[in-house]
């Protein structure tokens, strides 16, 4: 589901993949904060980092 939300994702500008990055960041931050799922939660901020990246790179060429 994860994926399929974020496969929907488009990023028209720098500042919009900037704040995209931020959420990601903030993001990881709190679910790493949270003791329950250490590892779970860096693969997923490990998960995001790569997506954003790969996807606004195939993007933009």
């Amino acid at each position: 589901m994860l994926s399929s939300l974020l496969s929907q994702l488009t990023i028209h500008s720098t500042t919009e993949r900037l704040q995209v990055m931020t959420s990601c960041s903030i993001f990881g931050s709190f679910l790493k904060q949270s003791q329950k799922w250490p590892f779970l939660s860096l693969h997923l901020e490990f998960f995001l980092f790569r997506y954003m990246d790969t996807y606004v790179y195939s993007s933009y060429g």
